[in-house]
């Protein structure tokens, strides 16, 4: 219980205003641009602070391999780091290896169990962040590298992403239109929210 509450108490929003996040693209509209206007967040519970301490520890594991098998390119943190400025979007991807065509995006992911062995494809807000990395790191015809390890047993598996001409201008186009939302008065944008998805659901009595 005592670490708990350290945790919870220590834990520190990453707040960057006027910014979108390559690994939140997941996230409905509302949170993005709540994220975006630097509105305060709730800290996590523990437990998932937990669950990302983990998958941080992995992470910082599979960086010291890559670089030990001389597969890593990356000098530094800040060669991870992407800006889009055109987009308000940036991020920090986990790695850029060599390839036999060329270099290539690599990020990996920890899962449960139950999860994993459930995963028949890559999840599509995964596909969205190696986009963005791609992009922001101008790879976009090499590819990418989406590893996933099950927290229970180790297991790993390895998906091989393409660059997706389509879903880029997807990725681009949501942003725009968030973007625009975002930056009007707060309430302004809750009436516009509110009226997409009443239009979604074909309207309301």
């Amino acid at each position: 219980e005592e670490i708990d509450d350290h945790l919870e108490s220590n834990w520190k929003p990453r707040i960057r205003k006027g910014w979108f996040s390559a690994s939140a693209l997941g996230k409905t509209d509302d949170e993005l641009i709540a994220e975006y206007r630097g509105e305060a967040q709730d800290a996590p519970p523990a437990k998932l602070l937990r669950v990302f301490s983990v998958g941080n520890d992995r992470d910082h594991t599979y960086k010291g391999w890559l670089k030990a098998m001389g597969l890593s390119v990356v000098g530094g943190a800040k060669d991870r780091r992407i800006k889009i400025p055109h987009l308000r979007l940036q991020g920090e991807c986990d790695d850029v290896l060599r390839g036999p065509n060329g270099f290539v995006v690599y990020e990996g992911k920890t899962m449960n169990a139950y999860s994993f062995n459930k995963l028949d494809e890559p999840l599509a807000h995964h596909v969205q962040q190696v986009h963005v990395y791609m992009a922001g790191l101008a790879l976009g015809h090499a590819g990418a590298i989406i590893s996933y390890e099950c927290k229970n047993t180790q297991a790993l598996r390895m998906f091989w992403i393409d660059w997706d001409t389509a879903l880029w201008g997807g990725i681009a186009a949501r942003l725009r239109r968030l973007r625009a939302l975002a930056e009007r008065p707060a309430e302004d944008t809750d009436n516009r929210l509110q009226a997409a998805a009443e239009s979604d659901e074909g309207g309301k009595p």
